[in-house]
């Protein structure tokens, strides 16, 4: 009988059209002593017969049925029934490259870990081409903790808020039944990967994280729960998840770095939150953010000022709060409107946003950091120039508008603009853009 180093679980409903891809990613493993769980929650579509003509070709396949449909039940049925030393997670949507298991077991092994995580490429399918185009998302800040042991239980700076990301590495069983870590098991898929990776995150003592890519996550499925605006509170089910869950010790030492992350995270949410829940959105945020600060006596420190200005505006009135953007972000229209030789820089959802509302005959050009990877935007059926923001700096009579909405790339993107002296720039008001 094989002796199992690496469970992988595949959580599917309905993925017909990526499970081959999934499948085939996983069954190809350099590392060959692994079992495949694929864990479906009662797909219509084709993905069973997909999987029932793999599972004739490769014994190591094992069609699980759930009965309900929610990613947290699906991944715990998963992990009680793995017989591996080490689990991994791969989505139905997602692939991984052929040494993933290989690499990541053979350094698990080799340093007794808790867990080993390495770097991922998200991807995308060009819409013209056809082909796949691809971003690499780093783990970690500090280029000089990779591929030595950590121990991530000491190391709250480790949670980074931008990359929750549990399927780009393997888990120790033993750790994840030892320690009783479960998903939550609310109803769908969306969010309850983020209270396992907090906490892994919060009670590992040795990890290592690999600067090598080996994940492809896929940011393009329109199915994704990711686009789905009726799961915009499932987040707050995920934070009192946390809470209700984790030992207060250990959250109290992580209190301060999980404030912000919640707040990142509630306010990315807002984007897909339909307009006529927004204000009960930010009330819950408000109530939830509010009473995590006070519990574990949050100061605000792993917070840049702009956030926690912001948060603290929020929690006083959310209300009072949403009308102050409104005017904010009209007032900011109307001074734009006015002014010429106007440079969007930021060529994501809120450039473009601002450029309809000033009106794209009024944009000089969209600018970005490094290389457009296109030549224009058209904005209502006008074509805006993108170029590097570097080549406008020499441009006369030019303003530059930083659009962005996170704290940390609105200072980055202003501290580029001033290596090329003092020109004239503005910032879109902070939390009006969310």
């Amino acid at each position: 009988m094989m002796n199992i180093k690496v469970s992988v679980i595949v959580p599917t409903l309905n993925s017909s059209m990526y499970i081959k891809e999934c499948i085939k990613s996983i069954l190809t493993q350099t590392l060959e002593e692994i079992e495949i769980l694929v864990v479906d929650a009662g797909s219509t579509d084709a993905t069973l017969e997909i999987l029932e003509q793999y599972q004739k070709t490769d014994n190591r396949i094992q069609l699980i049925h759930s009965d309900k449909k929610s990613y947290g039940y699906q991944m715990n049925l998963g992990i009680r029934l793995a017989k591996g030393l080490y689990v991994g997670i791969v989505e139905s949507d997602d692939a991984i490259d052929r040494e993933m298991y290989c690499e990541l077991y053979n350094v698990a092994i080799e340093n007794d870990l808790d867990f080993v995580k390495a770097d991922y490429r998200e991807v995308r399918t060009d819409s013209n081409s056809g082909e796949y185009a691809y971003r690499t998302r780093k783990m970690l800040k500090d280029k000089n903790l990779y591929n030595t042991i950590l121990n991530p239980s000491k190391m709250p700076e480790l949670l980074l808020p931008d990359i929750v990301a549990i399927w780009c590495g393997i888990y120790k069983k033993a750790f994840i039944v030892d320690n009783n870590i479960q998903f939550n098991e609310t109803p769908g898929a969306s969010f309850q990967d983020t209270g396992v990776w907090a906490w892994t995150q919060i009670i590992a003592q040795k990890s290592i994280y690999l600067n090598k890519c080996f994940y492809r996550y896929r940011v393009d499925n329109p199915n994704s729960s990711t686009f789905q605006a009726n799961k915009c509170f499932c987040i707050c089910d995920e934070f009192e998840f946390i809470r209700n869950n984790i030992d207060k010790v250990k959250l109290k030492e992580f209190g301060e770095m999980l404030s912000w992350i919640f707040y990142r995270k509630y306010k990315t949410n807002i984007e897909r939150t339909p307009l006529n829940l927004r204000g009960v959105f930010y009330e819950r945020m408000a109530e939830d953010i509010s009473r995590w600060n006070r519990e574990f006596q949050v100061t605000g420190i792993s917070y840049y000022p702009e956030e926690w200005k912001d948060i603290k505006q929020i929690i006083a009135s959310p209300e009072t709060y949403l009308e102050q953007k409104r005017i904010e972000k009209m007032q900011f229209i109307e001074f734009l409107k006015n002014e010429s030789g106007i440079v969007i820089y930021g060529a994501g959802r809120v450039g473009k946003t601002l450029a309809k509302e000033i009106g794209p005959k009024k944009i000089l050009c969209f600018a970005v950091t490094g290389t457009p990877n296109e030549n224009n935007i058209d904005v209502d059926g006008v074509s805006v120039p993108i170029k590097s923001v570097h080549s406008m700096f020499d441009e006369g009579n030019v303003i530059f508008v930083i659009s962005s909405k996170l704290a940390n790339l609105r200072l980055e993107m202003l501290d580029e603009i001033k290596k090329k002296g003092n020109p004239k720039v503005v910032m879109t008001p902070f939390g009006a853009y969310d």
